[in-house]
C-alpha cells in the first residue's frame, strides 16, 4: 500500500475519493468504511499503525460532515414540522427512539485520584460522577488504560509472607517467620528466607538458653534456588528440621480468605510446596539435613486483572477451584455470567494499549441516563488488586444517538 500517510494533504474530495465514496454517501456506507477501519488496525492486520491512523483520521472527518449534514437537515425538519404542527405525526411513526439514524460519540477520561479518597480509600473499588449524564447509551468500549507496572507478589495482603518451621532438637512446637513485603526475584526469596531463619532460629535459642549473647547468630540454614528445576532448597548442615507449609498464618486486614483456595494459597504455593508438613533428609556429608519443593515455584501468579464496571459487565467466566465436576449430585462445577467488562493482561511493562473494540460491548437496550460509574479491579479468584496507592487513569468511549427525545 503506496499512500500519502499525512492527513493533513487530503481535501474533502481526496478522502472521499480514499474510501471510493461520493459526496451524497449513506449512513450504510459511513458504517462499512468504520469496519473497514477497524480492519486496518495492527492487532487484525500485518500493516502498520500509521496506515489505521490515516484511515481513522479520515473517518473522523466523513463522521463529522455526515453528522453536520444531518444536524442540517433535522433542524429544517423540525422547522417544517413546527409550523404545520405535525410533530406527533411524525413520533407516531417510529416504534422506538433506539432506531434512528444519528450517532454521536461521548469520550470520558477517568483517573483514580478523581474519587471520593474518604469514600473509596482504595483504586480497586470506586465510582464517580460524571461531568454531564449521558444520554441514550448504546454502547461503551474501553478506549485505552493506563495500569501501573509494578505489584507486589509477597505481601501480608496476598497471604503469603510467612512460613512456619520447628528444629525437633531444640523446639517441637513450629515457629514463624515473616517475610518483608515486595517484590521479588526467586533469588532474592531464597536470601531473604534465608535471612529469617537464621535469625529467627537464634532469637529462639537465645530464649531457650541455648545461646548466651543476641549477637550470636545460627548460621546452619541455606536456601538455594535453582533456576534449571526452577524448584528450591532448604539445606541445614547440623540440624534436622521441619518445614510446616500445613499450618495455617494469622494475617492482619484480609478480607478475602487464601487458604481455603486450591492455590496460591500461601508462601509454600510460591516456592513449589503443597500444603504438608515436610521433615529433612540425609542428602551428603556436606548438607545432611535437605528438603526440595516437589513442584516447580511460582512467584509471578497474578498477571491477569478483571476491570468491571457495575451494570454493564459482559464477559462470564467459571469459577475456579471446582472438585468435583464429574459427581452428578455433589458438583460444584459453576460460572458468573456478565462477571467483568474487560481482561487487562499485565507483564514487566505496563499494558497501556488496548486494541480498538476489543472491549466494546453494544448494549441489549438504549440506556436513557447515566449520570455515574461504579469499577472494580480484582483477580479471577475475586480477591480486590493490591494497587499500593498508585494512581492509573482510563477512558470510555460512548455511542449514543442524540436525535432521541
Amino acid at each position: 500500500m503506496n499512500i500519502d500517510l499525512n492527513i493533513n494533504n487530503y481535501n474533502i474530495e481526496d478522502i472521499l475519493n480514499l474510501f471510493k465514496l461520493d459526496n451524497k454517501f449513506t449512513e450504510e456506507q459511513l458504517i462499512k468504511c468504520k469496519d473497514n477501519v477497524v480492519k486496518l488496525h495492527p492487532s487484525n492486520s500485518s500493516l502498520n499503525i500509521e496506515y489505521f491512523n490515516l484511515f481513522n483520521s479520515a473517518y473522523k472527518i466523513l463522521e463529522e460532515q455526515f453528522n453536520n449534514q444531518n444536524r442540517i437537515v433535522q433542524q429544517i425538519d423540525k422547522s417544517f414540522e413546527k409550523q404545520y404542527n405535525v410533530l406527533n405525526v411524525f413520533k407516531n411513526k417510529t416504534d422506538s427512539c433506539y432506531t434512528p439514524s444519528i450517532f454521536s460519540t461521548k469520550m470520558v477520561t477517568i483517573h483514580t485520584e478523581d474519587r471520593d479518597i474518604l469514600k473509596y480509600p482504595y483504586e480497586n473499588n470506586f465510582e464517580v460522577e460524571l461531568p454531564s449524564v449521558i444520554k441514550n447509551t448504546q454502547s461503551i468500549e474501553l478506549f485505552d488504560i493506563t495500569l501501573p507496572s509494578f505489584y507486589y507478589n509477597i505481601s501480608e495482603y496476598l497471604q503469603n509472607n510467612k512460613l512456619w518451621f520447628s528444629i525437633p532438637l531444640y523446639f517441637v512446637e513450629p515457629i514463624e517467620i515473616t517475610i518483608l513485603s515486595g517484590h521479588y526475584s526467586y533469588s532474592d526469596i531464597a536470601t531473604e528466607i534465608e535471612t529469617q531463619l537464621k535469625y529467627v532460629t537464634s532469637q529462639e535459642l537465645y530464649k531457650l538458653g541455648v545461646y548466651v549473647s543476641l549477637e550470636t547468630i545460627y548460621t546452619y540454614f541455606s536456601v538455594n534456588y535453582s533456576e534449571i528445576e526452577r524448584k528450591f532448597t532448604f539445606n541445614n548442615t547440623r540440624d534436622n528440621f521441619i518445614l510446616q507449609f500445613d499450618k495455617r498464618s494469622t494475617f492482619d486486614n484480609c478480607v478475602f480468605d487464601c487458604w481455603k483456595m486450591l492455590n496460591n494459597w500461601g508462601l509454600g504455593y510460591n516456592l513449589g510446596f503443597y500444603k504438608n508438613a515436610y521433615e529433612s533428609e540425609f542428602y551428603t556429608s556436606s548438607s545432611p539435613h535437605l528438603i526440595k519443593s516437589p513442584k516447580m515455584a511460582e512467584l509471578d501468579i497474578y498477571n491477569t486483572i478483571y476491570m468491571e464496571i457495575s451494570t454493564y459487565n459482559w464477559i462470564d467466566e467459571i469459577n475456579p477451584f471446582s472438585i468435583a465436576t464429574t459427581d452428578a449430585y455433589n458438583n460444584d462445577f459453576n460460572g458468573n455470567v456478565n462477571n467483568s467488562f474487560a481482561k487487562l493482561i499485565l507483564s514487566n511493562v505496563s499494558k497501556t494499549y488496548v486494541p480498538i473494540q476489543k472491549f466494546a460491548r453494544k448494549l441489549p437496550h438504549m440506556v436513557e441516563k447515566i449520570p455515574r460509574l461504579k469499577f472494580r479491579f480484582r483477580y479471577h479468584n475475586g480477591m480486590l488488586v493490591d494497587f499500593m496507592n498508585q494512581p492509573f487513569n482510563f477512558a470510555l468511549k460512548f455511542e449514543c444517538r442524540f436525535n432521541c427525545v
